[in-house]
């Protein structure tokens, strides 16, 4: 069996994450299978000229069209695109897999050829772009249930509706099979009418627990007594992220028994309690470090609000660290309520919600540090490599076999 997969990036974002983590799960336990990777290829001046050429045409087409210029990468186009569809390893696949596409890498055209070359197409949804008009999360609004005419992030434009159509039609090939990575929006992409009609299933990303699993860590006294609190995300400053709703939940603990562990960039100055001890450790792209890191803190905090299925929620339950987060997307089937981890309130005061699980975690350090390594078995058995693997291969020689 041949597999090629699609990815606009080969690392670096949730999804590229995932997708090889997928392949590498396949080529452990499948070693019969060959799989290959496409991508947007960046390592020419040329070809980075070409790619950032396409992405500020695509984005600056979509500038004038845009209510809030701050949404300018939270709704895609997907005007301008390469022809993958003469590709030698495409056309010699049996599967053709797609993960995430935008940022001017595959568009809505080129995707159209791929379909018409009648092979089976598994499509990965790890947001909701795939069955919106050009969104990637809604924020509740459900006109993807009908046309996307009436468009929260657009001004009186009809790309939505154009984007939208288009996509009804790519989608009544029988080939063209959905997965989602969250029974969360396994559920939107049914209710959508571009999806209502197919046999969409739900399989989670994998996680290596070979890598991701609980270690004793380095014992730190001057730490022991106090709640080690972890927030990573490649961009401190992007308010989906929620640090701002962190910081001001924090600013309501007035005591000194909190310790917060900052993973990321920062464009912008953090306004972090005074009475917080806090280190930041700027952007860590090294596996082995972030192991680390996660089997040191007594809660990961994710307070998204926006979210589907978070790596960095699976990789800290695999390292048996329990996980604070706002009850968004995909993430409860991931966190079980006080049983690792706490599902905060996302509706009313989001800050008094994200305070009162912080008081549970302080209340609760001590219970849940004999806890780990029971968390970090069950993720691992949940979201193995080799459970994800087979539930994958089945739906692919399912596929080949009708």
């Amino acid at each position: 069996m041949k597999l090629v997969f699609i990815n606009t990036f080969k690392n670096g974002g949730g999804a590229a994450i995932a997708c090889q983590r997928l392949i590498e799960s396949i080529n452990l336990y499948q070693p019969d299978i060959e799989t290959k990777l496409i991508y947007q290829t960046n390592t020419r001046i040329l070809q980075k000229i070409q790619n950032l050429a396409s992405l500020i045409i695509e984005k600056g087409l979509l500038y004038f069209k845009i209510k809030n210029k701050n949404d300018i990468f939270k709704f895609s186009t997907s005007l301008i695109g390469r022809n993958l569809a003469k590709n030698k390893s495409i056309l010699e696949a049996d599967i053709i897999h797609i993960h995430w596409t935008n940022n001017a890498f595959l568009s809505l055209q080129q995707l159209k050829k791929i379909v018409e070359l009648d092979k089976p197409i598994v499509w990965t949804m790890h947001d909701m772009w795939v069955f919106t008009g050009g969104c990637h999360y809604s924020r509740g609004c459900e006109e993807f249930k009908k046309d996307c005419e009436k468009c929260i992030y657009l001004k009186k434009d009809k790309i939505s509706v154009d984007q939208h159509s288009f996509k009804e039609e790519i989608f009544k090939n029988k080939n063209l099979n959905l997965v989602g990575c969250s029974k969360w929006i396994s559920d939107l992409a049914k209710e959508s009418s571009i999806g209502n009609d197919k046999n969409i299933l739900n399989i989670p990303n994998p996680i290596n627990g070979n890598k991701f699993k609980y270690t004793i860590p380095d014992k730190n006294e001057n730490l022991n007594y106090k709640t080690i609190l972890l927030f990573t995300s490649a961009n401190l400053n992007d308010p989906r992220k929620g640090l701002d709703v962190l910081l001001a939940a924090l600013n309501n603990q007035k005591n000194n028994t909190i310790h917060l562990i900052l993973v990321g960039k920062s464009k912008t100055p953090l306004n972090i309690p005074k009475h917080c001890s806090y280190e930041t450790l700027g952007f860590i792209s090294n596996e082995a470090e972030l192991i680390k890191i996660y089997n040191k803190a007594d809660f990961f905090v994710c307070p998204s609000s926006e979210d589907n299925l978070p790596n960095t929620i699976m990789e800290s339950l695999a390292c048996g660290t329990p996980v604070l987060s706002f009850d968004i997307g995909g993430i409860s089937d991931l966190i079980q309520h006080k049983e690792n981890g706490f599902l905060v309130k996302n509706y009313g005061d989001l800050q008094e919600n994200l305070a009162t699980a912080l008081d549970w975690a302080v209340e609760n350090k001590t219970e849940f540090r004999k806890k780990k390594e029971s968390i970090s078995l069950d993720a691992r058995q949940k979201y193995s490599y080799l459970k994800i693997s087979n539930d994958y291969i089945n739906l692919y020689k399912r596929l080949l076999s009708n």
